[in-house]
């Protein structure tokens, strides 16, 4: 059963990147985003810290990169200070 899960998850992830690559290119944003519009596509919560640790960024380029993810509708901003995703 876990392995037709994750044959699932690939077969999902193959239609959907596409999508995301395009997204990224209407918005002209930096295509390292992907990753975290991914992760908020398969119901993972996306913070600066997780973001910072995928992509190795420092954090205000990841700060950066999540505004203009949140400004352009691609993300949507949840809580306040500690804790916001």
């Amino acid at each position: 059963m876990q392995a037709q899960t994750v044959r699932r998850r690939f077969d999902e992830a193959e239609i959907q990147w596409p999508k995301i690559d395009e997204l990224i290119a209407d918005h002209r944003l930096n295509e390292r985003i992907g990753a975290a519009l991914f992760d908020a596509l398969i119901g993972l919560r996306v913070t600066r810290p997780s973001y910072v640790k995928l992509t190795e960024l420092d954090e205000r380029t990841a700060t950066r990169d999540l505004v203009n993810a949140a400004n352009t509708g691609l993300l949507e901003a949840r809580g306040e200070r500690r804790g916001r995703h």
